[in-house]
């Protein structure tokens, strides 16, 4: 995998054999696309928390 990962970084960086560098709009896209995918799941970690922590608070209150 790590392989894959060096030829990605040498073609963005436009020192691969045969290819040229991405644009500097297609580089802004792609970083704000990989933020936005870490925010994603972040939320998705939370939601799951929050139903988790929602269900528990009702078992207990039920019990009570």
């Amino acid at each position: 995998m790590q392989t894959l990962s060096n030829w990605n970084n040498k073609a963005k960086a436009g020192t691969l054999a045969g290819t040229k560098q991405y644009s500097s709009d297609l580089n802004a896209l792609l970083e704000e696309n990989k933020k936005l995918k870490q925010q994603l799941k972040t939320a998705e970690m939370e939601r799951e928390f929050l139903k988790k922590a929602a269900a528990y608070s009702l078992l207990s209150h039920s019990l009570l």
